[in-house]
């Protein structure tokens, strides 16, 4: 086992949306702490897989297989800036306790998430890393603006209808995609004890490691990941006819190809920044 971070502390960046490595703030402020000093730090990116999500959560076996292409191939993306994705299974409750204690965790990063799920999550894993003094920095990106900056505009009331959203956000500019982070410097992080007995417990899972019945799923028609994603975005926006006549809601879901960019998925789960769509 190499000795070369032996004793270094431990910046993670937690994956749930923003499944991508372009314009992604609270990514780069990992990386960039990490390279400011990486004799002293280094990164572990992670998605927690909870497996509990089933329960509380209608997610079918397409939706699964989207969410395990997408893994694969940002982890395959994290690797072009010399890192990884580590998986880990459970709940966020449960995981973060350790992984504080044995990484030594002195950083926790991720990306805001306003939802009420999320909210509650998140509030819990704050408390976690306080206890075990661990700073925590949240950076929002999944969305153009700011949702707590435009509910503070409209005086703390939800909006609820266009017009006025439309008038609240002309009073804020639209935020700017950030670089793709730099390539990190450091060495790769020691194995920790669950990862010395099996080398691929942080690996991301197989459709059937996860529970999809693999015989229920027909051809992969959209691929998941944040190449995939790129490339649709390109593809479409180099159509510059059919973008000054798309109009809704006159599309033609039963059309034998697709009338839309069906990039939906791959901005729900972060595979594109939306901010990024909109520049």
């Amino acid at each position: 086992m190499s000795t070369t971070n032996a004793g270094k502390q431990t910046i993670v960046h937690w994956f749930r949306k923003g499944q991508r490595i372009h314009d992604n703030p609270p990514l780069k402020k990992a990386c960039a702490l990490v390279n400011a000093n990486p004799e002293k730090y280094v990164l572990r990116p992670i998605f927690i897989l909870d497996p509990g999500i089933p329960r509380w959560m209608t997610v079918g076996a397409n939706r699964f297989r989207f969410l395990q292409e997408s893994l694969v191939q940002f982890n395959d993306n994290l690797k072009a800036i010399n890192s990884r994705l580590y998986v880990v299974r459970g709940t966020p409750s449960d995981v973060f306790p350790r992984l504080f204690e044995e990484w030594r965790v002195k950083v926790l990063t991720f990306e805001s998430d306003i939802e009420p799920y999320a909210k509650k999550r998140d509030a819990e894993v704050r408390k976690l890393a306080d206890e075990c003094d661990v700073e925590v920095i949240v950076e929002n990106s999944h969305t153009i603006y700011d949702p707590y900056k435009v509910l503070m505009l409209n005086s703390g009331r939800p909006i609820i209808n266009y017009r006025s959203f439309q008038a609240v956000i002309a009073k804020l500019p639209a935020a700017e995609p950030v670089p793709t982070p730099d390539p990190i410097k450091c060495s790769p992080p020691l194995k920790d004890f669950i990862e010395e007995k099996n080398g691929v417990c942080y690996d991301v899972p197989s459709l059937e490691q996860i529970g999809v019945d693999v015989n229920s799923l027909g051809p992969s028609k959209f691929p998941g990941g944040e190449t995939e994603a790129l490339s649709r975005m390109e593809h479409h926006l180099k159509n510059t006819e059919w973008i000054c006549s798309f109009e809704e809601p006159n599309t033609f879901p039963n059309s034998l190809e697709p009338s839309t960019t069906v990039l939906s998925p791959y901005l729900k789960f972060g595979c594109l920044s939306s901010r990024l769509f909109y520049k």
